[in-house]
């Protein structure tokens, strides 16, 4: 009897200690397991089974064989071997398990029991970056080597034959993308790799074909002081960075993204700047003028202004309303092509004279005139300043008085014939204006008069003289 009790007995726990069994295991597994699923691999490398220490161990030991793979480029009969290692940017495998893992905790309990199909997968891809130090160097040797800079077509002016197209060239480029296109984007732990160096044809922007029937639209010049070497030397810079600028239909020109920044490195110089309502010294000092020469030769040609900003004071080489105040990063001037062919932009500053030239297609050349008005004068006021080392009365103007303005300028289109066509207002400026200041020396003190001496009083005098012969003693005398 004893026996078949304690078989029954055995009966009904067994199969209790396997469902726990099994639920330990489930619970374990599905819902809170220490080790990553079977199904998981991280760059490739499988990892189900391993917890996250023995996780970063394979990966490390893949990545250590995978950086002594040998790579070859080539092309022709030039052939350069380096180690896989040399190229691959570091990367940090510890943060990587950490955050599969992570990942692998906000998996639901039904996507881990798919893990349990042998042919399932996940896969937490390590991306390889190649933007290494060596892997620069390297492209930066083959740029060297095989490239070779298209030139544009460009617009040449002959004295007897008048504008000559000059045929453009084409050029050479190493692709880094092609170049670099089949290294392995994860990890691996074997093979050889043997890469071309990938070279493509560099086409112009500008063709011959682009500037054919081009004719000058219009040209401004302005004139400045050779004699201020480093203001000439900045205004050169700018005007040799916009030259041969070539503009498609629907482009805006950015005067500051073609000459970029007014900087040490870029060679420009200390000269003058307006600064608020002064003069003050300032890198760059000149290519205001630039900008203000491009503006006007722009607005004769009747293309669509986008941006422009007048200086706080007037300049001299232009007339009122017609400047364009340009400073990297805050001012620019910019211009869109709003017509339906290209144009085309020639600088040359030379012997004072700063000439700017817009050549487009013939059948857009147009008759305009640009005017301003004065509304305002503002004139300027004198402030004086007393300096001890100056004498008294002498005086010294150690800033020049400018008077300011508002000023309206209006850009007007005629027939051929002179017929008006319109006008439209461009701009109203404001400049302001500039105080006289003069240094002087301690006032002038008037010298100082002597009084005239008092009229003698003669009774007075001979009273005196009677008092002074008067006898002692007969003051004491009875009368």
């Amino acid at each position: 009897m004893r026996v078949i009790r304690n078989n029954r007995v055995y009966k009904i726990l067994l199969p209790i200690v396997l469902l726990i069994a099994l639920g330990s295991y489930l619970y374990n597994f599905l819902i809170q397991p220490d080790e990553f699923l079977p199904d998981v691999q991280i760059g490739g490398v499988d990892v189900g089974g391993y917890d996250r220490a023995q996780a970063v161990t394979a990966l490390n030991q893949t990545l250590d064989k995978m950086k002594s793979i040998p790579v070859f480029f080539y092309k022709d009969d030039y052939e350069l071997q380096v180690q896989l290692g040399d190229l691959i940017v570091p990367f940090n495998i510890d943060s990587i398990v950490e955050s599969a893992w992570q990942d692998e905790q906000k998996r639901t309990w039904y996507n881990r029991a798919a893990s349990l199909n042998p042919g399932h997968k996940v896969e937490y891809p390590v991306n390889l970056d190649y933007r290494s130090q060596k892997a620069t160097e390297l492209l930066n040797d083959w740029i060297k080597k095989w490239r070779i800079k298209p030139i544009n077509a460009s617009l040449e002016i002959d004295s007897k034959q008048g504008l000559i197209v000059t045929p453009e060239k084409a050029g050479t480029e190493v692709s880094e993308t092609l170049t670099f296109r089949s290294l392995p984007v994860t990890l691996i732990d074997s093979g050889e790799i043997r890469l071309p160096i990938v070279v493509e044809k560099q086409e112009p922007k500008v063709t011959s074909a682009l500037l054919q029937d081009m004719i000058e639209l219009a040209a401004y010049s302005t004139h400045y002081n050779t004699g201020d070497a480093n203001r000439s030397f900045n205004l050169g810079l700018a005007t040799a960075s916009i030259n041969e600028s070539f503009v498609k239909p629907g482009e805006v020109f950015s005067f500051n993204n073609i000459v970029g920044p007014r900087s040490v490195e870029r060679g420009y110089r200390e000269a003058k700047i307006i600064v608020g309502n002064k003069f003050e010294s300032g890198l760059g000092g000149g290519v205001c003028q630039v900008s203000t020469t491009l503006y006007n030769a722009v607005l004769l040609t009747g293309l669509k202004i986008t941006e422009r900003h007048n200086h706080n004071l007037s300049v001299s080489y232009v007339s009122l309303g017609r400047d364009a105040a340009v400073n990297y990063g805050s001012q620019d001037f910019q211009f869109e092509n709003n017509l339906e062919a290209p144009v085309y932009i020639r600088s040359n500053a030379k012997g004072g004279n700063l000439t700017i030239t817009v050549y487009g297609n013939k059948q857009y050349k147009q008759n305009i005139k640009i005017t301003h008005v004065v509304d305002r004068v503002i004139p300027f006021e004198t402030i004086t300043q007393r300096d001890t080392s100056l004498q008294p009365g002498q005086k010294k103007v150690i800033q020049d008085g400018k008077s300011g303005y508002i000023a309206k300028a209006f850009r007007s289109f005629y027939e051929t014939n002179g017929i008006l066509i319109k006008t439209e207002q461009l701009s109203r400026n404001v400049y302001q204006s500039v105080d006289q200041i003069i240094v002087a020396g301690p006032e002038v003190v008037p010298p100082v008069v002597p009084a005239e001496p008092l009229p003698e009083n003669k009774d007075h005098e001979e009273n005196k003289d009677l008092e002074e012969n008067k006898d002692p003693e007969a003051i004491n005398k009875p009368g």
